[in-house]
């Protein structure tokens, strides 16, 4: 019997249209790992093209401001912090998420590195869901994590730290 914690998972990144599709791997492939999506609340989009893409899964009645701050609070929840980039971009709300989960140090992962150097530094490793559930036992129930240099996570050319060039 598996007595690891079910890990509670945050997903932020751009659910624009061109992104949308890596989203949809990411949440799918975390839910057949047995994780539990805090936010977003949902997978089926309204609007890909809005400024705010909502889900038809949240509350209508809700705000673009009120799902911010919901997703915000759930970071506080997770056990996980899980970024999915496409070609390096990170936007502002992505950005602010992450830095959220940067100061209530959650173990944060990604799909790959952002291009903004500075956000490297704490984005978090890249490692696809399956990597992340392979080491969540050394999670706590609480999302306290050893160092992500003690974890045994396959390092390949795209886990990686690119050089920074300035």
């Amino acid at each position: 019997m598996d007595a690891r914690p079910q890990l509670r998972v945050v997903l932020s990144g751009s659910f624009h249209e061109q992104n949308f599709p890596k989203f949809l791997r990411i949440y799918e492939q975390f839910k057949e790992l047995g994780a539990q999506i805090l936010s977003p609340r949902g997978k089926i989009p309204i609007n890909l093209k809005a400024e705010c893409v909502r889900f038809l899964e949240e509350p209508p009645e809700e705000s673009d401001e009120d799902v911010q701050s919901y997703h915000l609070k759930m970071i506080k929840r997770c056990t996980i912090h899980y970024t999915a980039i496409t070609d390096g971009y990170v936007g502002n709300q992505t950005r602010k998420e992450i830095q959220r989960a940067h100061q209530l140090q959650k173990p944060r992962f990604c799909s790959e590195w952002p291009t903004d150097t500075i956000l490297r530094e704490i984005t978090g490793w890249p490692a696809t869901p399956e990597d992340v559930a392979e080491i969540s036992w050394q999670i706590g129930f609480d999302g306290s994590l050893h160092s992500p240099d003690s974890l045994n996570l396959r390092r390949t050319r795209t886990t990686q730290k690119p050089p920074i060039t300035h």
